[in-house]
């Protein structure tokens, strides 16, 4: 014989189970967009690396900088330096016949010619090559 008590854990199993509710920080309907946020923390000491490559400058970038928690008042300003760009180099060596199937392959790789030939003998040209390190 089933007790009430029994009756009531299972129906309470089984709506329970049944009610499907968003967890926190997510959207309530699919496809919606979440709120588009990052959080990085970092010691006082260590600085934060933001690369700006393929930045459309027409358009503004929104950025909001907290030194601390977040509150009503303006932040305070943020110190930003410029980091010199380091680059490997290398040669190639082509001729008219090579050069488009070699600079493709080195290109996958990240190489880009500098503009910077040296002509040798028998149609091979040396070329110098850079990439960002």
């Amino acid at each position: 014989m089933k007790s009430p008590l029994s009756y009531a854990a299972v129906a309470l199993f089984v709506a329970g189970g049944s009610a499907i509710t968003a967890a926190p920080g997510q959207v309530s309907r699919p496809g919606e967009p979440t709120k588009a946020e990052v959080w990085v923390q970092n010691r006082k000491s260590e600085p934060i690396p933001v690369s700006l490559h393929e930045v459309d400058v027409e358009a503004p970038i929104r950025v909001t900088v907290w030194n601390g928690e977040p509150s009503s008042h303006a932040p305070n300003p943020v110190s930003v330096r410029v980091t010199r760009a380091v680059w490997d180099y290398q040669t190639a060596r082509v001729t008219s016949e090579s050069a488009a199937r070699l600079l493709n392959a080195l290109g996958a790789q990240g190489w880009e010619a500098t503009g910077i030939a040296w002509p040798e003998a028998d149609g091979i040209t040396t070329l110098l090559l850079t990439r960002p390190r």
